[in-house]
């Protein structure tokens, strides 16, 4: 008989348990996309993004053609004046050409570069890098904010579970102080018995409005994260129930943005390798130039057209060792990288293997505690039915009550380490 209530009330709790665990994650899931929507972080990371992006559209420009247009006027007080005598066969003659005291006009430049070293290639090359590691850095915060998301919505549930074991507890211990009260009046036992019971329920009731308190904390929380108002409540079930499922050892830390970010980190410090060593290489650009200016041609008032083709070779000769410098530099600072990101991965690996064991012993912890649980449910109910028939005192029911309060506490404890768990395992692998 015993037997087959334990069956009963475990299948009754996997039932439970199983019906709760889909509707626990579509809710989980809203909670995550109300905290995301919400979140400054993830919008300050957005703007970040959108300001790489624009960086590396603005690199990619300087390859193109540019146009720039100029104009300026000048006023001069005493302007140049050049005398020339020329010999003639009546003595000769002087004459004077002066310069305008007035100058001005307009001109417009095309500018086109065709070898900087390499430079453009590396500056437009870094900034995708740099925009791809925005848009994993934003991937980063997002990640960490689920996994807060995460931790307090897990325990918001446990919590308002710690209501509904608490409340039953203040009921049990009720109904005892009502039954220990009738048999005192009846004669079957002491008055002391009574206030023993009174005591218990008193605890109960403290025991209760502390589960309450805890609850309403943690519903604050919740909402604060997810830029609710403090008096909405935010839909989420009253009971934890955790997967126990250990999922397979196909996932890689590798799909965590930080090792991406550790990577792209790597081609920045190459690009800027690149870039100080364009310094030192050759640099050639052609160009047109257009102007339309005063003076004009032959000194006269008016202003008249004009133009120009060029082409600009810039050459470094000698610096002293610099160029060699710069290289070195720039192979050092690669090499930093590239031991962070080792290090990085080292860390990640450890998280990894960490939260793997972590949640596996939490599965375990759920299955030992539910056990306790039931026996400890079993023991309360046994224990009461034979104070009612008079074959044990109030204090082997209060001590019966106790343990099973206990038992739920480690329960509702393992639960909630497990969601932790399963929570964090999902975030070191990159959700």
């Amino acid at each position: 008989m015993k037997i087959k209530h334990i069956i009963t009330i475990y299948a009754a709790l996997t039932a439970i348990s199983t019906n709760a665990e889909a509707q626990d994650a579509a809710m989980l899931q809203a909670y995550r996309r109300q905290v995301e929507a919400y979140s400054h972080d993830v919008k300050a990371a957005t703007h970040a993004l959108e300001v790489y992006k624009e960086n590396a559209a603005a690199a990619k420009a300087d390859f193109k053609p540019k146009i720039t247009g100029n104009a300026d006027a000048k006023y001069t007080g005493n302007p140049l004046e050049l005398n020339i005598a020329l010999p003639s066969t009546d003595g000769g003659r002087s004459y004077t050409f002066s310069g305008r005291n007035t100058k001005y006009g307009a001109s417009l430049t095309m500018a086109q570069p065709i070898y900087t070293g390499g430079l453009l290639k590396a500056s437009y090359g870094k900034a995708k890098a740099e925009s791809e590691n925005a848009a994993f850095e934003k991937k980063r915060i997002t990640n960490n904010l689920i996994y807060q998301a995460d931790q307090t919505y897990w325990n918001y549930v446990a919590t308002r579970e710690m209501v509904t074991v608490a409340q039953r507890h203040r009921d049990a211990a009720a109904a005892l102080a009502e039954a220990v009260a009738l048999r005192v009046s009846n004669g079957y036992t002491g008055r002391n018995d009574l206030l023993t019971a009174e005591v218990r329920l008193n605890d109960a009731e403290y025991q209760l409005q502390r589960a309450l308190t805890d609850a309403e904390n943690a519903r604050l929380a919740l909402n604060s994260l997810a830029g609710v108002g403090s008096s909405d409540m935010i839909p989420a079930d009253t009971m934890l129930c955790p997967d126990t499922t250990i999922p397979s050892t196909g996932q890689s830390i590798y799909n965590r943005p930080e090792m991406a970010m550790a990577s792209k980190q790597i081609d920045i410090k190459g690009y800027e390798a690149r870039m100080a060593d364009a310094a030192y290489k050759p640099n050639l650009s052609v160009g047109i130039n257009g102007s339309y200016t005063s003076p004009g041609y032959d000194f006269r008032a008016a202003p008249d057209p004009n133009y120009s083709v060029y082409a600009t070779l810039s050459i470094p000769i000698f610096e002293w060792g610099k160029r060699g410098n710069t290289r070195r530099m720039g192979k050092h600072a690669t090499a930093v990288a590239e031991e962070q990101m080792r290090s990085t991965a080292d860390r990640l690996q450890l998280e990894a293997e960490t939260a793997r064991c972590n949640y596996t012993k939490a599965c375990e912890q759920v299955k030992l505690t539910a056990s306790s649980l039931l026996k400890a449910e079993e023991s309360r109910r046994l224990t009461t039915e034979k104070y009612y028939e008079g074959s044990v005192s109030v204090t082997d029911v209060i001590n019966a009550q106790i343990y099973y309060l206990d038992a739920c506490r480690n329960h509702i404890a393992s639960k909630l380490d497990a969601c932790m768990a399963k929570s964090s395992l999902e975030y070191v692998y990159g959700y």
